[in-house]
């Protein structure tokens, strides 16, 4: 896995890979936990509410969710970034869409911005924070964060 955290667009793709799952499966939590640093925070903003989780919070959320029955499988992937990185700091702009698979195969299409924080310590690159917002209706993604 360390070949992974060599570069940000390759902790991008891991960061993906990790919270996506298809039906009979699970995240992998115990790689979603490598890729964070000590301290890191997950942040879900939305018009109702902002929720902020350090990352064993958020693996609980999730696992909450999964004991529970409301998620069956869950894909998401990127489909526009900008990276921008200055010495050992770097910030990706990450336009994603999701599919999100219930009970009963009811799926629901979501699409947003994650926007993701690292820095470079220890030969890799760490996620120290994650904050994203999902598209709502008449607050759509602007066209340059699709290219």
């Amino acid at each position: 896995m360390i070949e992974e955290l060599h570069t940000i667009e390759a902790i991008t793709a891991a960061l993906y890979a990790t919270i996506s799952f298809a039906e009979g499966q699970t995240p992998n939590f115990d790689r979603l936990r490598l890729l964070f640093t000590a301290g890191a925070r997950l942040i879900h903003v939305n018009a109702q509410a902002t929720v902020v989780l350090p990352v064993e919070a958020f693996v609980t959320r999730f696992q909450n969710r999964l004991a529970a029955g409301e998620l069956v499988a869950f894909q998401e992937r990127q489909i526009a970034a900008r990276i921008e990185h200055y010495g050992e700091i770097a910030h990706v702009f990450s336009t994603y869409e999701a599919v999100i698979v219930a009970p009963q195969g009811t799926q629901t299409g979501v699409r947003g911005i994650n926007s993701i924080q690292l820095m470079w310590e220890q030969n890799r690159w760490w996620v120290v924070s994650l904050i994203w917002t999902d598209e709502q209706p008449g607050k759509n993604i602007p066209a340059e964060y699709l290219l």
